[in-house]
């Protein structure tokens, strides 16, 4: 009895085994894949899961490359407008410097110029997808922020982040997609001050951090100073009337009475002259008050003050001592441009530049207001200018090639990235495939023997299963 029943649950297990195997293989053939759920092969589900991360963790990647990719060739569309713009600049630049245009010619050119400021100024602030493409981090910040008097700009401010955007592109690489607009638009190698113009304004030693095109003006301070040793003091009309400009020299001679102004003629004088005149070769002149003089002979020092300006007189700084820089200060900006005022002769405008420091937008502002002169320069002063724009379109052309190359050479690393990473993708896809896909025409094979032998098994079953009890006590 023990024996058939040993019998009996061994034919029910090979049944049951041979039944499970069978459906486990029918649902290969209906699904396709030899690894549907963990238990059918745990160290191949391991290896799948494994690839399928690694698959997903590169398309994301790849959706980073393409995105980048689109905002940076936007970007690229935005500088090679700007570009193209800055060629139609430098051939207005040319023909108004041959300096055979008339006024009316050159407020016409600059009409032009502040049409293609304000094309740049809008390319500047180019967006795509609500995220601008020159403003670094400040990704949802215009970068740019113009000042505008009647509806013209009159100066634009860098207003977005220093830093660049990076977005990551492959494991461990991360690109730039949103650019720094200051590093685009503006150059970034400052050289000194230089100062152009008749009053005797020089640059200082000191740094200054003004940047771009300046005018400095010069005007009369109001104040004669005298070297309190010489007992000379300013006369009644000094005030309203001393015609000199910075630092000069008094020269008496106490054995005959006579004084007079640097180079000028002597003249004699009692010392009780309240208002005495004296003028230098050049024409500039100072009114004395000779009633302190101390009777002593020599060269004094004697100035006229002077007020310096770099934003047309909002703020100034008056200069007395002119042995000492002076530090003037641009209200606009904030920047300071250091002075050496040991050599000012005269009141007047000056132009400045700091070559290296230049900005595309103030550059076309710089030449439209050059162009149709409201400094009211004479011609040569006008053409003296010019050729400092020149130098800075140069400069600020030269730096906007070079950053369109730097791009364009970026979206070719981008396209090789991208079909690395596909490539690695989908090799990761493959080896997947091929783990947890099924071979159909194996599985095939299988499934018909295996269907075989659970026929057979059914068969000798249901021999063995329809002994009766008679039959297996006989």
């Amino acid at each position: 009895m023990s024996g058939w029943g040993s019998m009996y649950l061994n034919t029910v297990s090979a049944m049951r085994n041979q039944s499970t195997t069978l459906a486990g293989l029918q649902q290969q053939i209906s699904t396709g894949m030899r690894v549907s759920q963990a238990s059918d092969d745990p160290a191949s589900a391991l290896k799948i899961m494994a690839l399928r991360c690694k698959s997903a963790s590169l398309d994301t990647y790849l959706n980073n490359l393409d995105q980048t990719s689109h905002t940076l060739s936007t970007s690229m569309n935005a500088m090679q407008q700007v570009s193209t713009s800055l060629i139609r600049v430098r051939e207005l630049y040319t023909q108004a410097s041959g300096g055979i245009y008339s006024d009316a010619n050159r407020a016409s050119m600059a009409a032009e110029v502040d049409t293609l400021l304000e094309q740049a100024f809008s390319l500047a602030n180019t967006s795509n997808l609500g995220q601008y493409s020159f403003a670094g981090q400040a990704t949802t910040t215009p970068p740019y922020v113009a000042q505008r008097v009647d509806g013209e700009i009159t100066a634009v401010q860098y207003a977005g982040s220093l830093e660049q955007m990076s977005v990551p592109v492959s494991p461990g690489t991360n690109i730039a997609s949103q650019m720094v607009g200051d590093e685009i638009f503006r150059v970034s190698d400052q050289a000194p001050p230089q100062i152009l113009g008749s009053t005797g304004a020089v640059p200082g030693m000191l740094p200054s951090t003004v940047r771009g095109d300046l005018w400095l003006t010069v005007e009369d301070g109001g104040t004669t100073t005298y070297d309190p040793a010489s007992g000379l003091a300013a006369g009644a009309s000094s005030a309203g009337q001393d015609t000199i400009v910075g630092a000069h020299t008094i020269t008496v001679n106490a054995s005959d009475s006579t004084i007079r102004l640097d180079d000028g003629e002597l003249i004699s004088f009692t010392g009780a002259e309240a208002d005495l005149e004296l003028t230098n070769a050049s024409g500039q002149s100072i009114h004395v008050d000779m009633t302190g003089w101390v009777g002593a002979g020599g060269l004094w020092d004697v100035s006229r003050s002077v007020k310096l300006s770099l934003d047309d007189g909002a703020t100034t700084t008056t200069v007395t001592d002119f042995s000492a820089e002076a530090a003037v200060i641009d209200s606009q900006t904030g920047g300071v441009l250091m002075v050496d005022p040991s050599a000012i002769s005269a009141t007047g405008l000056d132009s400045v530049t700091v070559p290296g420091s230049h900005d595309l937008f103030g550059t076309l502002i710089h030449l439209r207001d050059v162009l149709r002169n409201t400094k009211s320069l004479d011609s040569s002063q006008q053409q003296e200018v010019l050729s400092q724009v020149g130098t800075a379109l140069s400069t600020v052309t030269d730096n906007l090639t070079e950053r369109l190359a730097a791009v364009g050479s970026r979206l070719q690393a981008l396209d090789t990235m991208t079909t690395n990473v596909q490539t690695i993708r989908d090799n990761a896809d493959d080896q997947a495939a091929l783990l947890q896909d099924a071979d159909v025409v194996d599985v095939a094979t299988k499934l018909a023997r295996s269907q075989n032998l659970y026929e057979m098994t059914l068969a000798t079953a249901s021999k063995l299963l329809s002994l009766s009890l008679l039959d297996f006590i006989r």
